[in-house]
């Protein structure tokens, strides 16, 4: 019964290190959703211009960069989700477009 407690045991924690070792390893530049979610808006706004997401001048038009990274952490989950309605200060294609930006960073 012992024997057969271990092996279970130590198949148990093999299938843990595997698992938790794949989620380890990610491409420079690459991040999980997770990551993205738990930054603070000055962070993921820095991520996203990185990667190449362009602000509309309309949307910069009396904003400071403070207000626009807080208006796409506020906008994250429809970003993520590639639409949404965010108001109608927001052009309809910035969301699209940085979703776009969203799908080339993250890891799957």
């Amino acid at each position: 019964m012992k024997k057969v407690l271990s092996v279970i045991l130590l198949s148990f924690l093999a299938l843990s290190l595997i698992s938790c070792s794949g989620r380890a390893e990610k491409e420079p530049g690459k991040y999980y959703y997770e990551e993205l979610a738990g930054m603070s808006a000055q962070e993921l706004y820095a991520v996203f211009t990185e990667n190449g997401m362009t602000v509309p001048d309309a949307l910069k038009k009396g904003k400071s960069e403070s207000d626009i990274a807080d208006m796409v952490k506020s906008m994250f989950p429809e970003i993520v989700r590639g639409f949404g309605v965010y108001g109608w200060s927001v052009p309809m294609n910035f969301i699209s477009a940085t979703h776009k930006v969203y799908e080339s960073i993250i890891n799957r």
